[in-house]
């Protein structure tokens, strides 16, 4: 579970990290062409404060139990060398 101060503190930075994205004449346009890319249309850059806002716990534990399966699970494992190889 999400605890809801949690969830402000998440949702505040993604808002801040939004923003900051916006500073600057290249950040802007590299973020416009983005959107104008993946959703066909660039102002729907100045709709993801609102889309942050409208995230709530409910919707981070539904995306979790669907996300976090046994089944999607990879594992690594690191071999060190041994000397001489």
């Amino acid at each position: 579970m999400v605890a809801e101060k949690e969830l402000n503190g998440m949702k505040k930075r993604a808002k801040k990290s939004s923003i900051d994205r916006l500073k600057g004449g290249r950040w802007l346009a590299l973020q416009l062409a983005y959107y104008e890319a993946l959703y066909n249309d660039y102002s729907e850059l100045f709709n993801e404060l609102d889309k942050i806002n409208k995230v709530s716990a409910e919707d981070i534990r539904r995306v979790a139990n669907k996300s976090l399966q046994k089944s999607n699970q990879t594992t690594g494992e690191l071999v060190s060398k041994e000397k001489g190889e």
